[in-house]
């Protein structure tokens, strides 16, 4: 996948964009994984130390996972310079 940094329309709050390209979901377990990590991700909100899912969502394209941004970090400059990240340079 790859992760960008989007932004709410109407609340101007930042988020960050974990998009996973259906196309290279060759399996059907791959979907199947990816739908359990949305469940683990959402059973383990409010924990303080892992990154909160705030919606996901499928289209024809991908699988879209918006998430909370952690801000401040090295990883966030390089995205912020970079517009994205692929999974495998993360």
């Amino acid at each position: 996948g790859v992760t960008y940094l989007v932004t709410h329309k109407t609340t101007k709050e930042q988020f960050a964009c974990k998009s996973i390209a259906t196309r290279k979901l060759v399996r059907r377990d791959d979907l199947d994984d990816i739908r359990r990590e949305v469940q683990i991700m959402y059973h383990l909100t409010g924990h303080r130390n892992i990154v909160e899912l705030k919606g996901a969502y499928e289209d024809r394209h991908s699988v879209n996972l918006i998430m909370e941004l952690c801000a401040g970090g090295e990883l966030f400059d390089r995205i912020i310079s970079k517009g994205h990240y692929s999974e495998r340079a993360a």
